[in-house]
C-alpha cells in the first residue's frame, strides 16, 4: 500500500495500470509512463481523478501526453513536400513585397 492512502482507498482502485503508477518510486515514474501508450496514459488519467493525493502524477502525464503531441506534430509527410512548401511560400513572398500589381511590379 503506497503512502498517502488509506487501506480503503487502495482496495478501492481496480486499475492495474494506476497502481503500478503508485508502486513505482517517484524518480522513475517518467521512464514508466515514456513506455505507455497514449490509450493506457488516457485511462490511467481518467482513474486518478477520483483518487487523493495525486496532483504529481496527474501532471506529470499531462506532461507526457503534451511532449508526445509536440513530437508528432509533422505537417509534411515528407521533406520534399516540405521543400516545395518552402520554395512557393518564398515566390509568394516575393509577389507580395511588389504590391499590388504583379506584372508590372508597381506598388499602389
Amino acid at each position: 500500500m503506497p503512502y498517502g492512502l488509506r487501506k480503503e482507498e487502495w482496495e478501492a482502485i481496480d486499475n492495474e495500470l494506476v497502481k503500478k503508477l503508485f508502486r513505482t518510486p517517484q524518480y522513475e515514474r517518467v521512464l514508466l509512463l515514456s513506455g505507455w501508450g497514449n490509450e493506457e496514459l488516457w485511462e490511467v488519467l481518467e482513474a486518478l481523478q477520483n483518487i487523493r493525493n495525486n496532483k504529481q502524477k496527474i501532471d506529470l502525464i499531462n506532461t507526457e501526453l503534451n511532449t508526445r503531441s509536440k513530437e508528432s506534430g509533422m505537417t509534411f509527410q515528407n521533406p520534399a513536400e516540405e521543400k516545395e512548401f518552402c520554395e512557393k511560400w518564398t515566390e509568394m513572398q516575393r509577389l507580395f513585397g511588389k504590391g499590388a500589381n504583379y506584372e508590372t511590379g508597381n506598388t499602389p
